[in-house]
């Protein structure tokens, strides 16, 4: 049971991982567009 139980563990956590570096890639995204529209607002001013 014990392997079973650190099997499960691995995949989750792998899961869990994976999530994590997939959500900073989106958030670095999302910052990247909010610069981008702030520099055209200034610019335009």
């Amino acid at each position: 049971m014990a392997i079973a139980d650190t099997d499960a563990l691995l995949v989750v956590t792998d899961a869990f991982l994976k999530q994590g570096r997939e959500l900073a890639k989106v958030l670095r995204e999302v910052y990247r567009l909010l610069l981008e529209e702030a520099w055209r607002v200034a610019m335009r001013n």
